[in-house]
């Protein structure tokens, strides 16, 4: 199932806001006209390039995104984008109405093409270009996530949940992007409520001694929270997204740390659903949660040896 599909508005189904007209952005989409608030009014620095519509999930856990992006002009003719984006509220007064949230000054669009449905940068692509999928060094042996959910780095250092799909080279989603010989949709991990900032422990060295660190290892999907020693009790209530297992070294310990950290289907990192613990049968649950003879290997050669 994929995890969300995007559909590219065409500028016939949107109004822009403007001075002589309506102070908000009217997006018209299976029959239903939002308004779209807060939005600026376009002009020759501030472009609007493309309006989308993405849903997530299915059925009583589908949610409706709709994403607005603005391009502006700088001196050095590499130009900035800002990205607006909001969800339906079905449960509100007037589920019509929304009030995006919104992020400026980002160069790196890969996300927002997956968003939005188009070619932005003019690359001849969708979505983040140079992904690789993250692999680990596991005894002198490099071991790379494999699977339907895998753990990748675009170019830019911006880190992605690949979630797989049923696409083919003739036939995939518009946010979908190939790697290797598969299609995946691509979900941008980031800090709750940031500008699409890198989450910090998902790839970090000390530069004075490069004994602590701090690496993400592998992901999965669930529609539960792992196992906790309960120092931080998982949120059962809102437990569903992707896991992360996170390994860190410290110089003055032994043994590895470990912690899960929670990815929303969306890409914020939740933190209600945070697991520290230095016990690696918590890992190796989530791990094994998955089914698969190469999560039981990579378990023994990466968890069980620190025991």
């Amino acid at each position: 199932m994929a995890a969300y599909v995007t559909t590219n508005i065409p500028s016939s189904s949107y109004v822009a806001p403007s001075a002589n007209g309506n102070n908000y952005l009217a997006i018209t989409s299976g029959g239903t006209t939002y308004k779209f608030n807060n939005v600026p009014y376009p002009d020759n620095s501030n472009e609007l390039v493309a309006v989308g519509k993405s849903v997530f999930g299915t059925g009583n856990a589908q949610m409706t995104v709709l994403s607005a992006v603005y391009k502006q002009a700088t001196g050095n003719g590499n130009p900035t984008y800002s990205f607006f984006v909001g969800k339906v509220e079905s449960s509100s007064i007037d589920p019509t109405v929304i009030w995006p949230n919104a992020f400026s000054g980002i160069t790196q669009v890969g996300f927002l093409e997956c968003m939005v449905g188009i070619d932005l940068d003019n690359n001849g692509s969708i979505g983040p270009s140079g992904l690789t999928v993250l692999s680990q060094t596991i005894n002198n042996t490099t071991v790379t996530d494999l699977g339907d959910q895998v753990l990748a780095k675009d170019s830019s250092g911006m880190f992605y949940v690949l979630d797989k799909t049923t696409g083919t080279d003739n036939s995939h989603n518009v946010n979908s992007v190939k790697v290797g010989s598969d299609w995946y949709d691509a979900v941008l991990v980031r800090e709750q409520g940031s500008n699409f900032q890198a989450p910090y422990s998902f790839d970090w060295t000390d530069s004075f001694n490069n004994k602590n660190s701090s690496k993400a290892v592998a992901v999965v999907k669930s529609a539960s929270a792992p196992p906790s020693e309960g120092y931080s009790p998982p949120n059962q209530g809102n437990a569903a997204g992707y896991y992360v297992a996170i390994k860190r070294t410290n110089d003055g310990q032994t043994k590895a740390q470990w912690e899960i950290r929670k990815i929303n289907f969306t890409g914020e990192i939740d933190y209600s659903n945070q697991v520290n613990t230095e016990k690696n049968f918590q890992i190796r649950r989530v791990l094994w949660s998955r089914f698969e003879w190469r999560w039981i290997c990579w378990c023994r050669s990466a968890c069980c040896h620190h025991r």
